[in-house]
């Protein structure tokens, strides 16, 4: 008797110390898949963090261009201007002297 109750003791040991190291186990793998799983979250957000970064500097750079190409052209139709001025006047000029010679 004294045997059975021991071996059903050792038995129940046993299967109590298997159970906890199955739960050990668990427990272990879940933490690593979370802690795995919050690294490749902070590698996406560093990797989109990164292209963002890149694409406000691409931004900011067609900006100053675009800026650059719109200063240009305001300064070619200040030229122009100027020079359409300066043809009308020639052109009165012109006129004017042509009226004076007819007379």
């Amino acid at each position: 008797m004294l045997t059975t109750k021991n071996r059903a003791s050792n038995n129940r040991n046993i299967a109590l110390l298997i159970t906890l190291l199955l739960l050990a186990a668990i427990a272990y793998g879940l933490i690593n898949k979370f802690r795995l799983r919050a690294t490749k979250q902070k590698a996406i957000t560093k990797v989109k963090e990164l292209e963002n970064n890149n694409l406000n500097q691409k931004i900011e750079y067609q900006q100053r261009e675009l800026a650059s190409k719109a200063l240009h052209i305001v300064q070619k139709n200040e030229l122009l201007n100027e020079l359409k001025t300066d043809l009308n006047t020639l052109k009165k000029d012109s006129n004017t002297n042509n009226k004076v010679r007819a007379y």
